[in-house]
């Protein structure tokens, strides 16, 4: 088993690598690559910051104009009632 060996996760408070990533080695060999090269939070590219700050409002407020415009046909529905029709 790979835990016998003492395989660990090199993590950091606000770095997680995930449930499967583990090192095997001497713990001190480990501790001075922590101490040199920590984990890093990821960064966001440019296409992933104008996604975010343009393209995501932008489909949330057609997703509140979707159901603004249901309750809206919903509402005058029920206010005005159903409309007879000929067969």
């Amino acid at each position: 088993m790979v835990f016998a060996e003492g395989a660990r996760r090199v993590e950091s408070g606000t770095v997680a690598v995930g449930p499967n990533v583990y090192y095997l080695g001497r713990s001190e060999h480990l501790d001075l690559v922590v101490a040199s090269f920590p984990p890093r939070p990821p960064r966001l590219l440019a296409a992933g910051r104008t996604l975010r700050s343009l393209v995501k409002p932008l489909v949330l407020a057609a997703v509140a104009a979707t159901f603004l415009g249901q309750s809206v046909a919903f509402f005058s529905q029920l206010w005005h009632g159903e409309k007879d029709f000929e067969d």
